[in-house]
């Protein structure tokens, strides 16, 4: 079963044009139960790389420039592969669980891990050393986004609910409850102006078949979006923030407008249960 999806778009590699060379333009990767994941043109679907692990990979991150890729593993730790080469490079180890969720901040010097251990890890993105280990959630973790710019953090946790956190004294900011369910998902809006549409925004995915669009400055509830039939297990926002995909365990995906929170494009019978989904730019 795929169990993780993730895309970036790929330019300005100086080995695209070798004949073995992944050219520039946009990927897909997948993390799969059968402990490998793969790299795709997300174009043409043509397979272009495949990494084998040594346990089940839950999550999947690219790099901000796309030429390294992430594996969360089931056995706790992240390998970071060079989609060229197809070679590990580092190893994140010191999560006592499975590894759910990770993400890169955009100038890829941090990345933020999430885990089945209770905690967050932030990692130097160039050295492999832990910097912080984030501590407050009661339950596993789901999930893990950077703000824009990276100076805050938010993870969601099967507790029912999401936290923020500043990146520089790993103190919690923000804790969002509102879910019935445990929190699956969550992906801070990638639009951090303030004057602009969907700035300060947190979108969050919950077994309770609801997605939610919160105030990441206050945590102030700003939108509930109802209609899927099963567990939202993924959320992410549009690079503009006028979208919101959402993935479900009944077998459908969403596109939802965050200005009025009406559904604005659907699909159904997906399988492995839409267990992830992600925007290709």
């Amino acid at each position: 079963a795929v169990l993780a999806v993730a895309s970036c778009e790929r330019g300005g590699s100086s080995s695209s044009s070798g004949s073995t060379g992944i050219a520039d333009g946009p990927l897909l990767a997948t993390g799969s139960a059968d402990k490998t994941a793969r790299v795709w043109n997300a174009t043409t679907g043509e397979s272009l790389r495949t990494f084998e692990a040594p346990s089940p990979i839950g999550a999947v991150a690219f790099s901000p420039a796309g030429t390294h890729l992430l594996t969360c593993c089931g056995d706790g730790q992240c390998l970071i592969w060079n989609v060229e080469s197809g070679d590990v490079e580092m190893v994140l180890s010191g999560h006592a669980g499975g590894v759910c969720a990770a993400d890169w901040s955009d100038d890829g010097q941090l990345i933020v891990t999430a885990s089945a251990d209770h905690t967050a890890k932030l990692w130097h993105g160039v050295f492999g050393q832990c910097m912080e280990t984030l501590r407050g959630h009661r339950a596993v973790l789901r999930g893990a986004s950077f703000s824009r710019g990276g100076g805050r953090v938010a993870t969601s946790s099967w507790d029912r609910t999401a936290k923020v956190w500043d990146v520089a004294s790993g103190v919690c900011l923000l804790t969002l409850r509102g879910h019935a369910g445990e929190v699956l998902s969550v992906a801070w809006c990638p639009d951090s102006d303030e004057d602009a549409r969907g700035a300060g925004r947190l979108a969050t995915g919950s077994a309770d078949g609801l997605a939610k669009v919160w105030c990441a400055e206050d945590g102030q509830l700003l939108l509930t979006l109802e209609g899927h039939t099963g567990a939202v297990r993924s959320a992410r926002f549009s690079g503009d923030g006028r979208g919101l995909l959402t993935a479900s365990s009944d077998g459908s995906a969403r596109i939802w407008d965050t200005a009025t929170g009406r559904t604005c494009w659907s699909l159904a019978g997906l399988p492995d249960k839409a267990a992830s989904a992600a925007f290709v730019r």
